[in-house]
């Protein structure tokens, strides 16, 4: 460094020290300058991308370098610009919350590429690429040595999250991948012929044994993994179709299944696809390419099969479940019928033009829903009937809860009535009328004067309806639910039991009838005795008739970090535990959040708000704990007495819980 940069540096460190209106983006300008002058034009890097968080007045030149960096991961679809075009680029130092970076801007003023600082040592961390004004991948330091060590794709690009363990710029293992996404990975491995890519999408050991699956079924699967890695290699030496030009252009399966805990010695629910089948072309023709099954561990899709091409009158048994699966054929064999790859070309269009933040969402919801109606009509299996009526009454009322799509609910009516019409369809109806309630009581309750309370007797009255017109299918549980959860929460207790019993007796194997099975025993707990048990985040045993706890008056709250009543019922609950500090009261938070991540973080953060332990199970909504109590909304809290026995149950906190909770005190009963 020449006498110019140690005068600048030094110049920096003390104005920064002395003036906090001496910015970071104006000490990165001087440092900048400073290498500028000193050695002409410098752009740091390592490993082929910009290290140095540092920026001139005049960067013309520093735009046309940053431009030239590219992404470390091959497929990545990201805005690049034309030679003509790098002059009329820009560049500036942006803060972004806590958060600086380099951002470069296109002639028309849209974000295409952001080089921030994270953890603000003026050294670049993060690498973000962009695609029509949106964010779609990222490559991020997180050990800040200036090397990249994870990537992850967002937005319109899917949601993977690789980890780059030795930072050679090869994705070692996932943090977080789809199903979908997992079979374009068996593809691309195909098409590279790279087995490496395809071994780090199989079940690991590690993985296999923390499923907790029965030892007969832990064997089965171990030897199928075992033998899928040369499976794959033999795969690879045979077949002659999948070539550099073939690309993935579809995921095909069933719903995915959950394995329940106890099911051949398991301990554990797993949740599976079976049959997975992707479509792959090379722009003359597309075909089907087994998958088989795939198992989820926390956020990744994990692979047990080695793939395989679909032949006419291939059948696929399931490794959980006996349930078969025929690839759809079409009428020569080849594949996908030509009016249905038609329409599947047009979905795909419109869905990519959905993207661009200046879309005409109204007009292009409205193409989405035509292309949908015309795939449902050119159906001639149940499975692809009930695929598309699902993705027509799932788009719709998505798009009218966003509001835009004003013309929503009338294609949603429209929908169900040409539906009614045909045999073959009719069985779907019910899907698209329940969406059709739902987004009705949105739009209801969205209007600037809305009336609500006319609003909810209204969607009640509908629900009911419902209910009577189509009491067997998996919606008339939902609607029941609702419709229970609707009259606790106006007090109506008695009429609340009611409909959590006819959904708990008339579908008690479902998760829907089981939680309201949970919810009849939560609205009967007052004057029972409550053993609660169960692990806290940190991982260690709570048990309410443990004797750190019995003999003490205990608040069990449940909750979750996006929930905000909860955080105020919890501000509450720390004056009510000070407030009886002599009697030694007890608080047990329960997270019901889907990610314990989110609950550490939360915690962490909020160190003060509620310092008591927090029991944790997966599955949040979904866990045991919830669906034992029935807990259907946030937050929930129990009081137990000194006894272990429930003296209250509600779904807030109450401003009467200091007299109940001293009225049932032993000092008070005498």
């Amino acid at each position: 460094m020449n006498n110019l940069s140690r005068f600048l540096s030094k110049l920096v460190k003390e104005l920064d020290m002395q003036s906090n209106q001496f910015s970071f983006l104006r000490s990165a300008e001087i440092l900048w300058f400073a290498r500028w002058t000193s050695r002409g034009f410098a752009f740091a890097t390592a490993l082929g991308f910009a290290t140095t968080l540092a920026w001139s007045a005049d960067n013309s030149a520093q735009v046309a370098e940053a431009l030239s960096y590219k992404p470390r991961q091959a497929d990545v679809d990201y805005d690049q610009v034309s030679e003509s075009d790098i002059p009329k680029c820009t560049g500036a130092i942006e803060r972004r919350g806590t958060i600086s970076g380099l951002v470069i801007r296109d002639p028309s003023g849209q974000v295409i590429r952001w080089f921030a600082d994270v953890n603000g040592d003026k050294r670049v961390d993060q690498w973000s690429y962009y695609l029509n004004g949106t964010e779609v991948y990222r490559e991020i330091d997180s050990d800040f040595n200036q090397k990249a060590d994870q990537y992850r794709w967002f937005g319109p690009a899917g949601l993977r999250w690789g980890v780059d363990s030795d930072e050679d710029g090869s994705i070692d293992s996932w943090k977080l991948l789809s199903a979908e996404e997992l079979t374009y990975e068996v593809v691309e491995a195909l098409r590279n012929r790279d087995i490496n890519r395809f071994q780090r999408l199989l079940l690991t050991p590690e993985e296999l044994d923390s499923l907790g699956l029965g030892e007969e079924k832990r064997t089965q699967l171990a030897e199928r993994i075992k033998n899928s890695l040369g499976d794959f290699q033999d795969f690879l030496s045979k077949q002659k179709v999948i070539n550099d030009r073939t690309r993935w252009e579809h995921f095909g399966a069933d719903r995915p299944g959950i394995i329940p805990a106890d099911t051949d010695g398991s301990t554990r629910d797993v949740t599976f696809y079976e049959n997975v089948v992707a479509v792959i072309g090379d722009g003359s023709k597309d075909q089907q390419l087994i998958v088989g099954n795939l198992i989820l561990v926390d956020n990744v899709w994990k692979l047990m099969d080695a793939p395989k091409l679909a032949a006419n009158g291939v059948v696929e048994g399931g490794f959980f479940t006996a349930a078969l699966h025929r690839p759809r054929e079409s009428t020569d064999g080849t594949g996908l019928s030509a009016t249905v790859q038609k329409l599947l070309d047009e979905l795909q269009n419109v869905e990519t033009k959905l993207q661009s933040p200046n879309a005409n969402r109204a007009s292009l919801n409205s193409d989405r829903a035509d292309v949908l109606e015309k795939l449902i009509a050119a159906s001639d299996t149940e499975e692809d009937v009930r695929t598309w009526v699902h993705q027509f009454a799932d788009t719709v009322s998505a798009a009218i809860q966003s509001g835009e799509f004003p013309a929503g609910l009338k294609r949603l009516n429209e929908i169900a009535s040409i539906l009614n019409r045909a045999e073959k369809t009719r069985p779907y109806v019910s899907y698209v009328v329940f969406r059709a309630i739902g987004s009705k009581y949105f739009e209801a309750i969205s209007q600037p004067n809305a009336n609500y309370q006319s609003a909810e007797e209204e969607y009640l009255q509908s629900l009911q309806r419902f209910v009577e017109t189509y009491p067997n299918t998996e919606d008339a549980a939902d609607a029941m639910i609702r419709i229970g959860l609707s009259n606790e929460m106006s007090g109506d207790i008695k009429q609340a039991e009611e409909w959590y019993s006819k959904a708990a007796s008339k579908f008690p194997d479902s998760s829907i009838g089981k939680k309201a099975k949970g919810a009849v025993t939560r609205l009967n707990l007052t004057g029972r005795t409550l053993k609660f048990k169960g692990k806290t985040i940190e991982g260690k045993a709570f048990e309410s008739a443990s004797p750190e706890y019995a003999k003490r008056p205990l608040v069990i709250q449940f909750w979750a970090s996006w929930c905000e009543p909860c955080k105020a019922d919890m501000k509450d609950l720390r004056q009510l535990q000070i407030d009886f500090a002599k009697e030694k009261l007890a608080v047990v938070g329960v997270n019901l959040d889907k990610d314990v991540t989110s609950a550490k973080r939360f915690l962490a953060a909020e160190k003060n708000l509620a310092p008591w332990p927090h029991v944790y199970e997966e599955g949040g909504m979904e866990s045991d704990l919830a669906t034992s109590l029935g807990i259907l909304s946030l937050p929930v809290t129990i009081v137990l007495d000194t006894e272990g026995k429930v003296i209250y149950s509600g779904s807030h906190f109450s401003r009467e819980l200091s007299s109940i909770i001293r009225d049932s005190l032993p000092t008070q009963k005498k």
